[in-house]
């Protein structure tokens, strides 16, 4: 934004949106310490809202208006981004992340992965230990799938079964010999998984929240001609999702969010606009 003092037209004033997006969480004092950088943001807008109340002289053949007083005033603003990771998904999901132990890790014996009778062939397993808990990123070698009959049988990669060692799921082959014997004893899956520390010890879980997240919004935006850039600082704004996240799109995926701003107690705007001129 250019600081014209002068009052004379100049093309220079033209200017195309880009810029670079930091969000902050807001503490309980609503202060905040940090940033972080939203990557690319593809749109982000500012949008005020202003209700009037308007009044209509009757004292000649034809009403006019002749007085407006504005009753209240708001802005909202809007922005999408393309980089989507763990903390963007959480802010999307209005959650908070945890971190859960990966069973990969630690090892267990004798979890129950199909119910006795449940057996069905071409299905996909998740592979869990004996209370649920998911396991992900697994060795081949570390894995013994054994049936529930009273004598066991063990199963064999490739033969009975196919292995996704990342996502921590086995598919059922449906020409196995073994599986077809066990479908008709209607009996089912049990999972050894040997301790290997070599794999990721805990993953990150998103767990979804139910309110709206109070964050503080600093916005470097830059003219791409004269490189000349402006702050914009909101500083608290009540976000939420907005809109769609497309897990399989033909473009590049984006998570949008909208957000009411709040003026701060001893403040009469909720937004500092600040031209940056450099020595």
């Amino acid at each position: 934004m250019i600081n014209n003092t002068t009052g004379v037209h100049s093309a220079s004033e033209y200017s195309i949106g880009r810029g670079i997006l930091h969000l902050g969480e807001l503490d309980s004092n609503d202060d905040v310490d940090s940033f972080w950088d939203l990557g690319n943001v593809t749109e982000f807008t500012l949008t005020p809202e202003v209700e009037e109340n308007e009044h209509y002289s009757s004292r000649a053949a034809e009403r006019y208006l002749d007085r407006t007083d504005i009753l209240e005033r708001k802005f909202n603003v809007s922005f999408s981004c393309e980089n989507i990771n763990q903390r963007t998904l959480q802010w999307f999901l209005m959650g908070t992340q945890s971190a859960i132990a990966n069973p990969t890790y630690t090892g267990f014996t004798g979890a129950v992965i199909v119910a006795d009778g449940n057996i069905t062939l071409g299905t996909i397993v998740p592979l869990v230990n004996v209370t649920g808990s998911r396991c992900y990123d697994v060795v081949a070698t570390d894995i013994t799938i054994e049936t529930t009959n009273a004598t066991p049988v063990a199963l064999v990669k490739d033969t009975d079964y196919t292995l996704n060692a990342t996502e921590g799921t086995i598919q059922l082959i449906s020409t196995s010999t073994k599986l077809a014997t066990a479908i008709a004893a209607a009996e089912g899956l049990t999972l050894d998984l040997a301790a290997n520390t070599s794999q990721i010890q805990n993953m990150i879980s998103l767990n979804v929240f139910t309110s709206t997240r109070d964050v503080a919004l600093m916005f470097f935006a830059e003219d791409p001609k004269t490189e000349e850039k402006t702050e914009y600082y909101f500083y608290k704004c009540s976000l939420r999702p907005d809109g769609d996240h497309g897990l399989i799109t033909e473009e590049y995926k984006t998570v949008t969010f909208a957000g009411k701003l709040v003026t701060p107690d001893g403040l009469t705007s909720p937004v500092r606009i600040t031209p940056i001129v450099e020595a």
